[in-house]
């Protein structure tokens, strides 16, 4: 495995950055720390190319140093980037709880989720999956949920934590959808994890990037019942307009914008 060492420039972009590079298919983990570095790691031993070329892409080339990639054990990589993650208090009733460490609930209204992400995004510590975690609480239980892009499984584990009787969660990477599984099996949780799917569900969950969002559109909407609520994250304020302009195709209106950071989740409510 080969880890490049990025020092950025603006520390606000950090959020944005880490989704980013998770786009990379070269890439197996990324891990920010905390202050102004990031650390991507994976197995092309060209690793930075990508990522230069992804920066110049986006226009970001000028605010990041970018270093040759290095080469690592892989028993090093696979344990290293625990160190940055602990215990954490996501919501004033969820605590994430990384399944190396232990914890104890303060009450018995805590909802205590055991998570190990893996190769798969999804910590509950990035501000799109806060964002969604917090509004889909508003509407929780519902009879079904589908999370769309699940990454860890972490909203489908919410969803199931909250008594939701009938949730499935899909992603397009098997590898996400096995460290996905693991964890529902850990949370005690029936979930269907799937590679697509079909029917419909009265809560849709998506956080992923907004072009991705805007290309499977139509299938989100499909899937989502009558009067059923659609929640997106992984929008940033600068595409907001976009998401709007796309949304108005659909039979769905926009109910609720929130803004965490420079970060945009959208609560829309499909027509009957």
């Amino acid at each position: 495995m080969f880890a490049v060492q990025l020092d950025l420039h603006h520390t606000d972009q950090a959020a944005y950055l880490e989704e980013l590079f998770w786009t990379l298919d070269a890439v197996d983990s990324v891990t920010y720390h905390l202050h102004d570095a990031m650390t991507v790691i994976g197995s092309d031993p060209n690793l930075e190319q990508p990522i230069l070329k992804l920066l110049q892409a986006e226009g970001l080339a000028d605010s990041v140093t970018v270093k040759t990639a290095k080469e690592i054990p892989k028993e090093d990589w696979a344990e290293s980037w625990k160190q940055y993650w602990h215990v954490s208090r996501v919501l004033p009733d969820l605590i994430i709880q990384p399944s190396w460490e232990t914890y104890h609930p303060q009450s018995q209204q805590e909802i205590v989720l055991k998570l190990d992400p893996g190769s798969a995004f999804g910590t509950g510590t990035h501000d799109t999956t806060r964002l969604v975690l917090a509004l889909m609480q508003e509407f929780l239980p519902v009879q079904s949920v589908l999370d769309v892009g699940c990454g860890s499984g972490i909203l489908a584990i919410y969803a199931a934590k909250h008594g939701v009787p009938h949730v499935v969660a899909v992603d397009n990477d098997p590898l996400a959808v096995e460290v996905a599984r693991v964890n529902a099996s850990e949370n005690g949780v029936d979930i269907q994890f799937l590679s697509e799917t079909t029917g419909q569900f009265d809560l849709l969950t998506a956080n992923i990037l907004t072009h991705v969002l805007i290309e499977m559109m139509p299938q989100l909407v499909e899937r989502t019942s009558a009067n059923g609520i659609l929640i997106f994250s992984g929008i940033t304020q600068e595409q907001y307009a976009q998401m709007a302009d796309c949304l108005k195709n659909y039979p769905v209106k926009i109910v609720r914008v929130v803004l965490k950071g420079d970060w945009i989740a959208l609560v829309c409510r499909k027509n009957t």
